[in-house]
Formats: structure tokens, sequence, C-alpha cells
């Protein structure tokens, strides 16, 4: 193993800081570092239930 990946959308800190302690504790039976690959969560639209239709029209600014 080269690279761990880890995915900051599906777990805590606190977790993502344990799998890091446990890849540094593998590692150093190595003799090759393994990097550690994060990927962060993007932006997320959340929206709500609306009363009335929206229609949007090229150049719309919402």
């Amino acid at each position: 193993m080269s690279v761990a990946r880890l995915n900051a959308s599906h777990s805590l800190r606190e977790e993502r800081a344990e799998v890091i302690n446990r890849v540094r504790a593998v590692e150093t039976d190595r003799e090759r570092p393994i990097a550690i690959m994060h990927d962060i969560p993007g932006p997320e639209i959340r929206t709500a239930p609306i009363e009335h239709t929206i229609e949007l029209e090229s150049g719309s600014e919402i």
C-alpha cells in the first residue's frame, strides 16, 4: 500500500485522526512512507419544499 485515502464526507475528525495514527504506526515497519490523501467534502446544495413552481430563464439570478 502506498496511499491511504480518507473521505471527510463520511467520517468524523476524530475517526480520521485515528486512521492516520494507524497508518503511521504501520508505516514504521516499512521501508517506504505511506502517503495520506484526504478528500474534503465539496459544496452541498440544500433545498426545502417550495409552494410555487419557479421557472428560470437564461441569465436569471437566484
